[in-house]
């Protein structure tokens, strides 16, 4: 017997930054559009404002402009402030945001509020201080579900933090497969960056913000493995440290192999450039850039860290190697040179792994069921299309 339908759905807020190179913040994007929009209304609340925000937001979700020039200091108050009335005004019934640094205002804000849900993003391997650990444990009680990218990070949270491991949920990232294999032809692509058409290009898509994601690790490398193969390199992404790090490059003797493009939107493009992906990161809670490469039908090379090793399986879909090893690397980079027939049968059985466990439509499939979980146990007046 079916119950009775009521005309209002649940409304869900997520707090999010509408950047491209946020990757936290472009996750929960992703997230936002996996809910189905038949059942629930979303409402973006976007810290800040962006030039290109009309490309990224879809025109037909409702949005609350918090319009933060910082996130740190006076503005995260006004932020507090802000949301309290958002809260209150729009009659929000759930609340998701991101688990850094606004989260914890953000959290606090939906416990004086009393909004009954709160669902938390986690998805790096931070070390978390006492006094986060503290703030964590607390409002980790007002928190129904904490959302988490991967098993590894579940497990150090919950650990880092004392909380109970029945409290999270692992909704790995989702990813639209077919868009990273229609990039345009790659010799077209090579020619428009100056790359040479007929020599191995390695690649990395990484921010630029600090060392975490391998740049170090990867310079001496290449000078290890272009000793014996002509390969260049394509660094892909921008930050504070790019000059820095264009420096280091430069000073090791490898300014005439590596080619820096700063932050790049057509990121399907930049995969069909290379050849081999690598992302030798000190520590990743699940890294999306490795993901599209495999969907791209690259042989990719992973820091054996956090959730990559949830992802590639060692000499079936990929390589894996220890954190901070230039010399593991180039040792993994000389192995794909030496046997290209290899490294495309790698490439694609990465490609068929992301495809049956990484797609956007499982993504969405657990998230809902996530929602509708939640809702059935704090929303109870909401009907969602079950059936009694």
């Amino acid at each position: 017997m079916k119950q009775k339908r009521m005309e209002k759905k649940p409304n869900v807020l997520f707090i999010l930054n509408p950047e491209r190179g946020a990757g936290s913040g472009m996750g929960l994007l992703e997230v936002a559009k996996c809910l189905d929009r038949n059942r629930y209304e979303v409402i973006l609340g976007l810290l800040k404002n962006v030039p290109y925000e009309e490309a990224i937001v879809p025109p037909d979700f409702k949005k609350i402009q918090f319009s933060l020039p910082d996130l740190r200091g006076f503005f995260m108050l006004r932020f507090f402030i802000r949301l309290l009335l958002a809260l209150w005004r729009n009659d929000i019934h759930i609340l998701h945001v991101n688990s850094y640094g606004i989260g914890n205002w953000a959290r606090l804000a939906a416990v004086l509020m009393r909004v009954p849900i709160i669902v938390d993003h986690w998805r790096g391997l931070q070390r978390i201080n006492p006094k986060r650990r503290l703030i964590c444990q607390v409002l980790g009680r007002f928190t129904d579900i904490s959302l988490t990218i991967s098993r590894s990070v579940r497990n150090h949270i919950a650990e880092q933090c004392r909380l109970p491991l029945d409290q999270f949920k692992i909704n790995y990232v989702g990813i639209d497969c077919s868009r990273y294999q229609c990039g345009r032809p790659k010799d077209f692509v090579r020619r428009e960056l100056g790359l040479p058409l007929d020599k191995p290009v390695v690649g990395i898509v990484a921010r630029l913000d600090h060392w975490g994601k391998g740049h170090q690790e990867l310079f001496p490398a290449l000078a290890k493995v272009r000793r014996q193969y002509p390969v260049h390199a394509l660094v892909v992404g921008g930050g504070r440290k790019q000059e820095e790090v264009q420096k280091k490059a430069v000073e090791m003797g490898l300014g005439d192999i590596v080619h820096f493009v700063g932050i790049r939107h057509d990121i399907p493009d930049m995969l069909a450039a290379m050849d081999i992906f690598t992302i030798p990161s000190h520590s990743e809670g699940l890294c999306r850039a490795l993901l599209e490469a495999m969907a791209a039908g690259l042989p990719v090379i992973a820091s054996k860290v956090g959730g990559m090793v949830e992802v590639v399986q060692h000499e079936e879909n990929g390589l894996l190697i220890p954190p901070r090893d230039p010399e593991a690397l180039a040792q993994a980079l000389l192995r794909l040179l030496a046997d290209p027939d290899w490294a495309k049968t790698l490439g694609q059985k990465a490609q068929a792994h992301v495809r049956k466990y990484f797609s956007l439509d499982r993504m969405s499939r657990e998230i809902n069921e996530v929602y509708d979980e939640l809702v059935r146990k704090k929303l109870p007046h909401f009907y969602l299309g079950l059936t009694a």
